[in-house]
């Protein structure tokens, strides 16, 4: 990464695997990682997620949020006391809580219920850092579903309406387009509809807040939704190209690093990466590193953005 130029990256700091047992930590994987991004001048963004056995109600998986929210923020607690002295100072809390994937809960994705959770964490995370960025969980792409999944502008109008005003710095989206280009005008397209969600934001909160893309990306591979190496080089620049100097959009985040060591070409999630599982660069990473050098070559923003 360090090689590439690039200068942040976003890391789990998964509550079921820190804390498995109540009031037993193990810091040993995400110590060993911040230790390293420190060393190579990579600042690590933080991403508080998901629930151990014990917090959470019997026979639910660990993306079932937990039973009390002061289990989770006396968590996010501890995790910014330990490392907002190793330079972290903007996180995440939970990680695309729209759909049901990530937000397991019987009755399906809650934006009113996030907000308590997202509350709860948001005031222990300034507790242990006042200057801390805290940004919502990144929003997946989906459709309004009633039990199932619930669309970004939908989750961003709700949790607005009930999260505390001023409680968050950031609203984080990860607006995937795959197959398509970002900037192509479809009606599906979460990408194309950021500037949509930017307003949502301004009238709910009654201020302008920065929008983070905590993921973005295509998968390559052989799965029916795969795109070739090139098309996921294509995806990436014609992104890039377009939040280049808007104001509003906050860091940029592309997932993820590298196809899983013996993954499966088929299967979507194994094949995201810039790298291929044996370190080979994909076409993406010439792009990314052309942006880093010289970003007006590829031009310069969107329209009407």
């Amino acid at each position: 990464m360090a090689a590439m130029g690039l200068t942040q990256l976003r890391l789990d700091f998964d509550w079921s695997r820190i804390e498995p047992i109540e009031g037993d930590f193990s810091w040993t994987a995400t110590d060993r990682i911040v230790s390293a991004a420190r060393a190579r001048g990579i600042k690590v963004h933080g991403l508080l997620t998901y629930t151990p056995a014990w917090a959470r109600p019997p026979g639910t998986n660990e993306k079932h949020p937990p039973t009390r929210d002061a289990d989770f923020a006396n968590f996010s607690r501890a995790v910014v006391e330990r490392y907002r002295s190793q330079g972290i100072s903007s996180w995440e809390v939970w990680n695309e809580p729209n759909i049901p994937n990530f937000w397991s809960a019987a009755g399906g994705p809650d934006a009113n219920r996030y907000a308590t959770l997202l509350n709860a964490s948001a005031v222990a995370i300034h507790s242990a850092d006042p200057a801390a960025t805290v940004v919502t969980g990144g929003l997946a792409p989906a459709v309004d579903t009633a039990g199932v999944s619930i669309a970004p502008g939908t989750f961003l109008t709700r949790l607005f309406a009930t999260l505390d005003s001023g409680i968050v710095q950031g609203v984080a989206i990860h607006p995937y387009s795959y197959p398509a280009l970002p900037t192509s005008a479809l009606s599906w397209n979460t990408f194309a509809r950021l500037p949509e969600f930017q307003q949502i934001v301004a009238v709910g909160e009654g201020r302008a807040l920065p929008i983070w893309i905590t993921e973005f990306g295509a998968p390559t591979g052989s799965s029916s939704s795969a795109v070739s190496t090139a098309d996921q080089a294509a995806i990436v620049q014609d992104a890039l190209s377009c939040l280049l100097g808007v104001s509003w959009i906050g860091p940029v985040f592309l997932y993820n690093m590298r196809d899983r060591t013996g993954g499966n070409p088929n299967d979507v999630e194994d094949n995201f990466g810039l790298l291929r599982a044996d370190w080979s660069s994909k076409p993406v990473v010439a792009v990314l590193q052309t942006h880093i050098t010289d970003p007006g070559s590829f031009g310069t923003g969107c329209a009407g953005w």
